[in-house]
């Protein structure tokens, strides 16, 4: 199983593989207070799920050029994965937020765990 992250600073969108693979699941939104706190409800989650790798989103630019933004997701990412001991792959997030409002539904999903889910699933589709 792997999980899909889209990393904010105030609120961090969680996608979730299922076993195979193949189908991507969004979960709930996790509120971010820092990263450690964020890091260890992102633990708890992945020990739960029995979680096998990681997915991060990564702002890139337009030229597919590293921003500012995408080095504090970097950042980020070191320390999750040297606190998971779990391989961290990233994922061009271009976009997912917006392709996660199109999938809004009736039923009020969480847009932040959309744009998790599509980053995941760009991600599984490349591979």
């Amino acid at each position: 199983m792997l999980i899909g992250i889209d990393f904010g600073e105030s609120r961090t969108g969680i996608a979730i593989t299922d076993r195979s693979e193949e189908i991507v699941f969004p979960r709930a939104t996790m509120i971010r207070k820092s990263d450690e706190d964020l890091i260890t409800k992102i633990k708890k989650l992945c020990d739960e799920e029995k979680v096998t790798g990681v997915v991060l989103g990564l702002p890139l630019d337009d030229d597919d050029n590293e921003t500012d933004r995408s080095l504090r997701v970097r950042s980020f990412g070191k320390k999750l994965e040297s606190s998971l001991s779990l391989p961290l792959m990233y994922q061009d997030e271009a976009y997912t937020t917006e392709e996660g409002r199109e999938l809004l539904t009736a039923a009020n999903k969480d847009l932040d765990s959309l744009a998790a889910m599509r980053i995941l699933q760009r991600y599984l589709n490349r591979t």
